[in-house]
């Protein structure tokens, strides 16, 4: 039972977001999978997953060079 709710609320999200769509022209129902627009999210989380890494990359490289530096005492 639990995984036919989670069947379903899967589904009902994918239709929320916009990758699934309800035809019903002609007399002829169907559920589309919008593939542009699963295309186009995808990429734009991608890019966006790169430029964390990127960033965290960035900020490991700042603290690494700041500990690497030596303690001058007076």
């Amino acid at each position: 039972m639990r995984g036919i709710l989670v069947a379903v609320l899967v589904v009902a999200a994918l239709f929320l977001i916009g990758w699934l769509r309800y035809d019903d022209t002609n007399g002829d129902p169907t559920v589309r999978v919008d593939s542009e627009s699963v295309r186009q999210d995808t990429s734009e989380m991608v890019e966006a997953t790169k430029r964390a890494a990127d960033e965290i990359d960035r900020r490991i490289d700042v603290d690494v060079d700041l500990d690497e530096q030596p303690n001058e005492t007076p």
